[in-house]
């Protein structure tokens, strides 16, 4: 069965949000992650190309975002979600829980990881010739996860999360470009019927 965005991700953000309180916090490394979330958050429309695990590109403001990589295409309007497979020429419609958006949103994911895990700053180095930060966040308690490391520049723009799993398997996501400001309309982040008409619509809700 083809992987998809979620199939990689939902695992791993289960795991994050069972864990326990966080441990005695790193003062710089949570300075340097709220940074990074309020740069998100004054940047408008953010684009992002990203390589690695996968390979896509995703823009997102506020609650919403659109996701395209090679095997499917996500939009979601902070309501509705619409999930387009192409290798099945169909789409489907759905309603998601938090949980389940916050894997596609960087700024919600970034935010579920910082509230639970122990952070702790690894210092200052120079990623692909990029002045940068790197952080690290452990589980508190026995985990799938049993490392997650950040690099972010130090104009807080994310470059690279890259998740440890207890199988030893390993998972990066790889920033190759990043745009703010991004113009847009209010349908970047709909499905349009008239884009894929020969898609079967499967409503879910």
């Amino acid at each position: 069965m083809m992987t998809t965005v979620l199939q990689l991700l939902l695992p791993l953000l289960f795991a994050w949000t069972t864990l326990a309180n966080p441990a005695q916090p790193d003062k710089q490394a949570d300075e340097i992650l709220d940074k990074t979330l309020a740069a998100m958050q004054q940047s408008g429309v953010i684009q992002i190309g990203f390589t690695g695990s996968m390979t896509g590109t995703l823009l997102f403001k506020d609650n919403s975002f659109h996701l395209q990589t090679d095997g499917l295409e996500c939009w979601f309007d902070g309501q509705t979600q619409w999930t387009y497979l192409p290798a099945h020429e169909e789409v489907n419609i759905s309603t998601p829980t938090r949980e389940e958006w916050q894997l596609l949103h960087p700024y919600a994911l970034l935010s579920a990881y910082r509230q639970a895990s122990d952070c702790t700053y690894v210092g200052r180095k120079n990623y692909h010739g990029k002045d940068s930060h790197e952080i690290s966040l452990r589980p508190t308690r026995h985990a799938d996860i049993t490392r997650i490391t950040l690099i972010v520049s130090t104009a807080f723009q994310p470059l690279c999360l890259r998740m440890e799993q207890s199988d030893a398997s390993v998972h990066e996501l790889v920033v190759t470009d990043y745009h703010t400001h991004r113009s847009c309309t209010p349908d970047t982040f709909r499905f349009r019927q008239q884009d894929h008409p020969q898609a079967e619509i499967i409503d879910l809700r």
